[in-house]
């Protein structure tokens, strides 16, 4: 006689679930400031990336825009743990070598990661790099953390 079982789908725990849905959710506010910040007309946007300096900062800001996006739609859609954590320390590795490529050419600017909106809100340069700054050790440090948590504990059935 032959039983066919199915398999249940594994739950994710409760810390990678919160991680995954905060992520979504900083990336959904950096993303949406940067889109807000790119139909305001200021200099500033048109002027040549100081890294990229064949893009325009306005360019460099919807790139980024793009992948962050892109970042939301798939950690939210797909089910594959390692390709949401990857993805997420995929495109924090990409901002954190955005910053230090910034350092490495003494560009005096601070990172615009979150558009105009500091400046609406009354952040200063320095204290919106500082939150950049944070943010950035959370998305590198959580995706590493439960990535390497996911590789050192085997799948129980």
């Amino acid at each position: 006689m032959c039983t066919v079982t199915a398999e249940r789908p594994v739950s994710l725990p409760l810390i990678e679930r919160l991680f995954i849905v905060s992520v979504s959710c900083i990336l959904f506010f950096t993303a949406g400031t940067k889109i807000l910040s790119l139909y305001a007309n200021l200099p500033r946007l048109s002027a040549q990336n100081p890294l990229f300096w064949y893009l325009s900062n306005r360019q460099v800001i919807l790139l980024a825009t793009t992948f962050e996006a892109t970042t939301i739609a798939t950690i939210l859609l797909s089910t594959n743990r390692a390709l949401r954590l990857g993805l997420i320390l995929w495109l924090s590795t990409l901002f954190l070598v955005y910053r230090f490529g910034l350092w490495w050419i003494h560009a005096n600017t601070p990172c615009s990661c979150f558009g105009d909106i500091t400046t609406w809100i009354g952040l200063t340069p320095s204290e919106a790099d500082t939150v950049s700054k944070v943010v950035l050790v959370y998305l590198l440090g959580g995706s590493l953390g439960l990535l390497g948590a996911s590789v050192r504990k085997p799948n129980v059935s």
